[in-house]
C-alpha cells in the first residue's frame, strides 16, 4: 500500500455532500442546460490548512510509490456543451487551458462564456465558502470572516474571442533541464541498456536542446527537410535526437524526449529493413529497449512539470504509462 502521511478527516458528512452536489448542478443548469456537473467521489479535503499546500505538489514518476501518483487534485469538473470548463475544490478554481488563450469568433462559446461566468464564479465561490463552515472552529471569528472574502477576490482566468497572433519560435537554449539531471538521464539509459545486453550502448549528443514540450513535439512531427524548407531556417542545425542506441557498432534506435527512430540496414526507400531485424534481434530483447526508450522520454516530462498544473500533469503522466505500458 502507498504511504499517504495525512489521513480523511471526514468533516463533511456524504450526505451533505449529495445535497451540496445536487444544489450546485441545479444552479448550474438553470444557467444554461449545456453545464453539467461531474463530482469525484475520491475527492478528501484535508481542510484549509493542508490541502492547498498538498494541491501544488507534483507526483514525480520517477520514484516508485510516490504517495501524489493516487491524489485527488479536484472535486469537481465543470463541463460546457461536454468540454471540460472548470476544476474546482472548496479553495480553488483553474479553468480549461482553451479559455486561457485568445481564439473563436463572435459566435462561438467564448462569447457567451464571458456572459455567464460571473454568475459561474459566484456559484462556485458560495461553495468554497460554505464549505469553510466545517472547519470553523480552526479560525477565530475575525480569521473566519476574512476567510469567507477570499474566494470573491479571485477572478476570471478565461479570454474572450480574439484573433490569434502568431509569434516566430525562438530557437534559444532555455537551459531548462540541469546539467545534472541530463546527466542522470545517459546514466540512466547506460545503466538500464548495460543490464538488459551488454552489447548495448548509448551516446549522447551533446548539442541537443530540450525546448520543452510544445517546441519538442513540434520539432519532432516538423524536422528540417532539405527538399521543402529553406536553406536559411533555423531548423537546418538543431540536433533532431538526443541519443543513439547502438548493438555492438551497429545503430539500433535515436530517441529524443519526443520521438525516436529506427536504424535501417541498407537504404530505407529501396528494401532497406530495421537494423533489429538485420540483426536478428529477438522480439523479448527489442520491447524491453523500447521500454527503456519510453522511461526516458517519460522521465524527462518531470523536468517540464511546471508547464501543467499538478492535475493535467498526473493525467498526462497516467496517459503515457498506460499507453506505453511500461510497469
Amino acid at each position: 500500500m502507498t504511504f499517504f502521511p495525512f489521513d480523511d478527516p471526514n468533516r463533511r458528512p456524504q450526505a451533505e455532500i449529495k445535497k451540496m452536489t445536487e444544489e450546485l448542478t441545479q444552479k448550474f443548469q438553470a444557467i444554461d442546460p449545456d453545464l453539467t456537473l461531474i463530482h469525484n467521489d475520491n475527492f478528501i479535503d484535508y481542510g484549509p490548512e493542508v490541502f492547498p499546500k498538498l494541491s501544488k505538489i507534483y507526483w514525480d514518476p520517477r520514484v516508485p510509490d510516490h504517495p501524489m501518483e493516487h491524489f485527488v487534485y479536484s472535486e469537481y469538473l465543470l463541463r460546457y456543451g461536454g468540454y471540460p470548463l472548470y476544476w474546482f475544490t472548496p479553495y480553488d478554481e483553474k479553468i480549461y487551458e482553451y479559455y486561457r488563450s485568445p481564439g473563436g469568433n463572435a459566435g462561438s462559446r467564448r462569447k457567451t462564456l464571458k456572459m455567464i461566468e460571473q454568475t459561474i464564479l459566484r456559484i462556485i465561490h458560495d461553495y468554497q465558502v460554505h464549505n469553510l463552515l466545517y472547519w470553523k472552529d480552526i479560525f477565530t471569528e475575525k480569521q473566519l470572516e476574512q476567510e469567507k472574502l477570499k474566494p470573491y477576490k479571485r477572478v476570471s482566468q478565461s479570454i474572450g474571442p480574439g484573433e490569434i497572433i502568431s509569434s516566430p519560435i525562438s530557437f534559444t537554449d532555455p537551459k531548462h533541464r540541469p546539467l545534472a539531471a541530463v546527466g542522470k538521464n545517459t546514466e540512466f539509459l547506460e545503466t538500464q541498456l548495460d543490464q538488459l545486453d551488454s552489447r548495448l550502448t548509448v551516446i549522447r549528443d551533446d548539442s541537443y536542446i530540450d525546448f520543452g514540450p510544445d517546441i519538442g513535439h513540434f520539432l519532432a512531427e516538423c524536422p528540417y527537410d532539405p527538399e521543402e524548407d529553406e536553406p536559411d531556417d533555423p531548423r537546418r542545425d538543431l540536433s533532431r535526437y538526443e541519443y543513439d542506441i547502438y548493438f555492438n557498432k551497429t545503430l539500433l534506435f535515436s530517441l529524443s524526449p519526443y520521438c525516436s527512430g529506427t536504424g535501417f540496414h541498407g537504404d530505407y526507400f529501396n528494401g532497406g529493413i530495421p537494423n533489429v531485424t538485420y540483426l536478428g534481434l529477438s522480439k523479448k530483447l527489442v520491447d524491453a529497449i523500447n521500454v527503456i526508450m519510453r522511461k526516458y522520454m517519460l522521465y524527462n516530462k518531470y523536468h517540464w512539470r511546471e508547464t501543467y498544473t499538478p492535475e493535467q500533469f498526473q493525467s498526462k503522466i497516467r496517459e503515457d504509462k498506460e499507453w506505453w505500458t511500461l510497469f
